[in-house]
């Protein structure tokens, strides 16, 4: 049976968020959960990640892409481009939501959630808020 091990979270809002102009790798949010290794649950744990970014774009060229990338202890271990489609659809402010799962290891992890601009993108993209990170560590 499944158990819950640990468990950490952010949140920031929308309003909290000037608009945070995406250049190169930058860092949103960050969590940490400890894996007891002393738990016999923890030997085949699995982390499940969790995030919600709110995405701005104020040019109106082309489809901004963007990646979005997780670290463990700063190592990336998710990677995945996304895009604002503005052909079919006038919004420019979306909510980017990405989910992954991590082979658990014992001891104190340390996840950040990252953006950056798709390399040769000349798109001005900008994280707005609401962002949301959380890391859940599942005992098999």
């Amino acid at each position: 049976m499944a158990s819950i091990l640990g468990y950490d979270a952010t949140y920031t809002s929308a309003n909290m968020l000037p608009g945070i102009e995406l250049i190169g790798g930058r860092e949103i949010a960050r969590v940490a959960v400890f894996i007891d290794p002393a738990n016999p649950a923890s030997f085949n744990a699995r982390v499940e990640l969790k995030g919600n970014i709110g995405i701005f774009t104020n040019d109106a060229e082309g489809n901004p892409t963007f990646n979005v990338i997780i670290f463990r202890n700063g190592v990336e271990i998710y990677r995945a481009t996304s895009e604002i489609d503005l052909a079919l659809n006038t919004i420019t402010n979306q909510i980017v939501s990405v989910m992954a799962i991590d082979g658990a290891i014992p001891g104190l992890q340390t996840y950040q959630l990252a953006v950056e601009p798709e390399p040769g993108d000349a798109n001005q993209i900008f994280v707005r808020g609401p962002i949301a990170f959380s890391a859940t560590v599942i005992g098999l």
